[in-house]
C-alpha cells in the first residue's frame, strides 16, 4: 500500500482542531492529532499555517477597529446634528426675540 505524506491541509485542520479544544500548537500535537508525519515535515507546514492565521487575526483586528471608528463616527455624526439642530432653533429664537425687540422699539 503506498504511504500517503502529510499534507498543508492536514497540519491546518490539525492546528484549528487544537486551538479550538484551548490547547497551545506544538510539533508534538499536531502530530498527535494528524497520527503520523516527520517533524520536519509537520514544522514546515506549522510554520506556513502560524504567518496565514497571524495574517488572518491581524486583519480580523483591522475589520473590528474598522467598525468601531465607523461606529463612533456615526455617534459624532448624529451629536453634531443634534449640536446643529440646537443651535438653528437657538438663531430662530434669537430673530424672533430681536425683531420684538425692534416692535417695541419703534412704538416707544
Amino acid at each position: 500500500m503506498p504511504r500517503h505524506g502529510v499534507r498543508y491541509e492536514d497540519v491546518k485542520e490539525a492546528c484549528q482542531r487544537i486551538i479550538a479544544s484551548g490547547c497551545h500548537v506544538t510539533l508534538a500535537a499536531v502530530r498527535a492529532e494528524i497520527g503520523s508525519g516527520s517533524y520536519s515535515t509537520i514544522c514546515g507546514y506549522v510554520r506556513q499555517w502560524r504567518e496565514r492565521h497571524r495574517e488572518a487575526v491581524h486583519a480580523a483586528e483591522i475589520r473590528l477597529d474598522l467598525k468601531k471608528a465607523l461606529q463612533q463616527l456615526g455617534r459624532y455624526d448624529a451629536e453634531v446634528k443634534g449640536l446643529q439642530a440646537a443651535l438653528t432653533a437657538e438663531e430662530e429664537r434669537t430673530a424672533v426675540a430681536e425683531a420684538r425687540l425692534a416692535d417695541k422699539e419703534e412704538v416707544q
